[in-house]
Parts: structure tokens; sequence; C-alpha cells
């Protein structure tokens, strides 16, 4: 009887998480077939939106001159932008330096409530009162932005918009294979989901980096991100208000990327730690809401939750592929599981290179992925650390020394 019990709890257990794995694979496949009929929007007509651009910066001394200078070669028009460096709790003297490039800094010291998404909380509410076509943007101080990125914002919010995400990547031009890969992983996630979920009719969300946000949205739906997940966070609380973010995959804000081995794994630990707090706070919420609301937005938002990060989906279908193949060859389970199994392998497989070649990856990034069986060994270490509880809510500044 006992047997009975487990040897049912077991095959009961293996389907609900073949089932998961198969609905993850396809509703990623779905996002890179709806992503090939993706088309940004052309520049249209002058630009009328006066936009604050927002740069967040914690103990960015080394490259907040360069950052500023680059900003100067933004195509958009003087009077209608203003732009404030951020200096969060710094101990360095980014805002010297700030200042001295000629930027508009405000000084921000709270040790008790520190992080890019209490400092963008801070200074929306010193903005204070919003006028008509006013926007709030946010660059990164370790980034580099198409210089038609505020004009192409512009255009989707005068087309209707109320947020706008740009492509947001990483330079991984000194990061080695794990930078590599992750540039493959921004692709995937950023730009081949965003622009999927876009031609359905969802939300793009919002990545944290190279959003633009209208004022009159953010007095509607006040900023909620004061985490070191902010920008999914508020993504969270738009879908639950059915508001989308609308996707511009003609511009791209690269920020850089770790290059030390202990600079990935920072980011990393924080990036997932984070979602997967996001996931326990809103994850019901938006379900509730998809239901009582019927929102497909919202339905949408709860899916981009509970699909585990991709390293982590491939892990778990090799592992249940590795353990019903095991069993299946002992005589103890049908010859079915194992093909089960396959078949969620060869989906989340599909997914990768089929998004690769929607999104024009270029030859070197199929080169990286020759690393992925060390990449998802890699990544086995970060949710071990996960487990362990390293991740905190700091806003700590990632290593990015030459190796």
């Amino acid at each position: 009887m006992i047997r009975a019990l487990a040897a049912w709890l077991v095959s009961g257990a293996f389907l609900v998480c073949v089932a998961y794995l198969l609905l993850c694979g396809l509703y990623l496949n779905l996002l890179v077939v709806a992503a090939r009929r993706y088309k940004p929007l052309g520049l249209q007509g002058s630009p009328t939106h006066s936009i604050v651009l927002l740069v967040p910066a914690h103990n960015e001394a080394s490259i907040i001159e360069a950052t500023l200078q680059r900003l100067t070669e933004l195509q958009y028009p003087a009077h209608l932008l203003r732009t404030i460096v951020i200096a969060d709790n710094c101990t360095d003297d980014t805002a010297e330096r700030a200042a001295a490039a000629g930027s508009e800094v405000w000084v921000r010291t709270d040790p008790l409530q520190p992080g890019k998404g209490a400092a963008l909380g801070w200074a929306i509410g010193r903005l204070g009162s919003s006028a008509p076509d006013q926007a709030v943007a946010v660059m990164d101080a370790d980034s580099i932005a198409t210089t038609t990125w505020l004009l192409r914002a512009d255009t989707y919010l005068r087309s209707g918009a109320r947020a706008v995400q740009s492509f947001y990547s990483i330079e991984a031009g000194r990061g080695g294979w794990r930078a590599q890969l992750m540039t493959v992983a921004f692709l995937l996630f950023h730009h081949v989901r965003s622009a999927g979920r876009s031609v359905l009719g969802w939300s793009a969300g919002l990545k944290g980096n190279g959003m633009v946000l209208r004022c009159d949205l953010l007095d509607d739906v006040p900023w909620s991100g004061l985490t070191i997940t902010e920008d999914l966070e508020y993504a969270c609380q738009l879908a639950a208000e059915n508001v989308p973010v609308a996707y511009d995959g003609g511009s791209t804000v690269l920020g850089l990327a770790g290059t030390t081995r202990a600079g990935v794994r920072s980011q990393r630990l924080r990036w997932e730690g984070g979602r997967f707090r996001v996931l326990r706070e809103w994850g019901a919420v938006l379900v509730r809401r998809a239901v009582t609301g019927r929102s497909l937005i919202a339905l949408d938002g709860a899916m981009e939750l509970f699909v585990l990060p991709l390293g982590l989906l491939t892990l778990a279908a090799l592992g249940l592929l590795l353990v019903s193949g095991a069993r299946a060859a002992a005589g103890l389970t049908s010859v079915w599981w194992p093909v089960a199994c396959a078949l969620t392998v060869g989906l989340i497989g599909l997914h990768v290179l089929a998004g690769m070649w929607v999104a024009r990856a270029p030859a070197r990034l199929y080169a990286a992925v020759v690393f992925a069986p060390a990449y998802l060994i890699w990544k086995i270490v970060i949710y071990v650390w996960l487990a362990l509880g390293v991740e905190r809510n700091r806003w700590i500044r990632t290593d990015r020394s030459k190796r």
C-alpha cells in the first residue's frame, strides 16, 4: 500500500513538472514566432516631450565623466532635456566629478535605504508635480545609449504609449565566455520576448536601464520599485493596472558587464535572487488580477514571473531527463517518461537557437553556446549561493576591473 502510494506520488510529481516545462517551452517558442513579425516604429515628426534623464550612480567616479560626455551626443533638443546625476550613498567623488563635467547633481545619503530603486523613487518624488508632455528617462551610469534613443522614445510616447523600454543589453567585449553567454540571454530575454509580447498586444515589461515613463503615468501609478529589482516590481504594478509597456527594438542601451568572476557572480546573485522575491510577492496578485479583470497583460506578467530563468529551466529539464531515463532503463517506469522529458529539452533548445536566428545574432554568439555546459555548472553554483541566502537588498558596484 505504501509503495503504491509512493509510486503514485512520484508519477504525479513527474507529470506536474513535465507539464510545467512543456508549458514554459510552448510559451517561449510562441514569443519567438511572434517576434518574427516585430518592426519598431520609425522616427516621426519633431519631439514634444520634456524629458528628465535620471542617471543613478553609486561610486562611479571612474566612469561618470565619460558617461556624461557620451550623453552630449544624444540627438534631442537641448531645451527639452534635463540631465540629473543621482549620486547615491557614494563614498568616492562621483558627485564632484559629475558636477565638474557640467551636470546637475543630486546627492542622496540614506544608508538605511540604499539602492537604485530607492534612489529613483527619491528623485522622482523631488521632481514634484508634472507638466503635460513630461517624461522621465533612466540610464545607468555605466551605459552607452543609441544617439536616437530619446527621439525614438518620444515617437512612441506621441503614438500613445505611456511607458517605453528600449533594448537593454551588455557590452561584453572584455567579458569572456560568461559575458558572451549573458549577451545571448539578454538577446532572448530582453529582445525576443519583448518583441514577441509587443506583437501579441501584451506588455514588453521594464528592464531598468533605457526605460522612459510619462510623468502622468507616475502620477497615476506611483513608483513602487524600491529594491534591487525595481524595474520588475514596477512592471508588475503596471501589469496589475493593465498598463502595457511599449518596446522600442530600434534603440539600444548597453551596460557594462562584470569582467571578473566575482563581478559577474554578484550581478547574477542580485538579479536572480531579486526575481524570486518578486515572484513570491506578485505572482498570485497578477493571476488574481488576470482572472478578475480579464487582463491578458496581467496574465502575461504572471507568466513572465512563473517561467523560471532559462538556465534553471534547462537544468530542471536535463535533470528530469536523466532521472527518468535511468528509471526507464531499470524497468521502473515507462519509456514515455524520458521521451516527454526529451521533448521539454528540445523545446528549450529550439527557443534558444530559433530566438538567436530571429534576433539575427552574430556568429560569435553561436560559438559561445559551446560553453553552455560550463555555464550551467556555474549557474548551479549561483543557485546554491541563493539557497544559502547570499542575496541581499544592496546596491554593490559591479567589479569591472580587467582580469
